[in-house]
């Protein structure tokens, strides 16, 4: 008998465990929960409870069609339901994480357009101040080529001049001239011959070189050392630097021949000593 009672509740545990047995069970005691409580609770005996409860709420559509309906409900069109919102979900959480996306791009692309739109204006800035400098360079060259101008015109009357004193000096009168005082003759012509040449070497491609080696011979009895060697020999070939070895100080020495001083004083007379040029930064920046 135990064995009996014990394979009932088996079976009977086992059936209710099968997902429609259960919510059958679960929709009929929730539908038929009145004349349950009324044939619990209800004081009379139990032929008038059975009585009572054919007559009021027994029904083919409260104990088959209803239960039945929301069991066929729960276990078929639930899941469907289940089935079809998470599919609504994770297309909105899609969608959300696609807007994310966007925004963090556009975010990143605003970004991105802000730093070009940053680096060309400082390059902007940077043309406009190479401009200035530019600009201050080429009136600062401009002012010395004007300079430069006047002193080759200066320079070319000089010459007439002292062609016109070198046809003087040919002539009768002064022929006489140097024949009374030849020492004073022989002066003029010289001089006039030594300003001819300094004109012509003005016009030279060694004349921008002179200042610097003037300066450093006069001071120093040295050239600069970035002079290229080959200015310096057409220095000593043209006669106006000549090179003297001290052999005591076991050096080189430069210095200048009688023509090259001359050259060096008439430089110094010609050149003004210009005051030096304040600049103001005219950047707008």
């Amino acid at each position: 008998m135990k064995e009996l009672i014990k394979a009932l509740l088996t079976t009977s545990t086992e059936r209710i465990k099968n997902p429609f047995i259960s919510t059958y069970i679960f929709a009929w005691v929730a539908i038929n929960w009145r004349p349950i409580l009324y044939l619990i609770f209800f004081d009379a005996n139990i032929l008038r409870k059975i009585s009572y409860i054919d007559k009021h709420f027994i029904s083919i559509k409260n104990q088959l069609i209803i239960p039945l309906s929301f069991t066929i409900i729960y276990i078929v069109i639930l899941p469907y339901l289940m089935w079809l919102f998470e599919f609504l979900s994770k297309i909105a959480i899609k969608n959300r994480k696609d807007n994310q996306r966007n925004q963090k791009i556009y975010d990143l692309q605003s970004s991105q357009k802000i730093a070009e739109e940053e680096s060309i204006l400082e390059n902007i800035k940077a043309n406009y101040r190479e401009k200035a400098d530019l600009n201050k360079q080429i009136g600062s060259l401009n002012e010395q080529i004007e300079k430069l101008n006047s002193r080759i015109e200066s320079k070319d009357q000089e010459i007439l001049d002292l062609n016109d004193i070198l046809q003087q000096a040919s002539s009768p009168s002064i022929m006489e001239l140097t024949e009374d005082t030849p020492d004073k003759g022989k002066t003029i012509v010289e001089e006039a011959k030594l300003e001819t040449e300094y004109n012509s070497f003005i016009k030279s491609d060694l004349f921008p070189y002179f200042e610097n080696i003037a300066t450093s011979i006069s001071s120093h009895n040295s050239i600069p050392k970035n002079t290229p060697s080959l200015v310096r020999d057409k220095y000593k070939y043209t006669e106006i630097i000549e090179e003297n070895y001290d052999e005591e100080r076991q050096s080189v020495n430069y210095n200048f021949t009688q023509k090259g001083l001359s050259f060096y004083k008439l430089f110094l007379r010609q050149t003004n000593v210009e005051p030096p040029i304040i600049e103001k930064d005219d950047l707008p920046f």
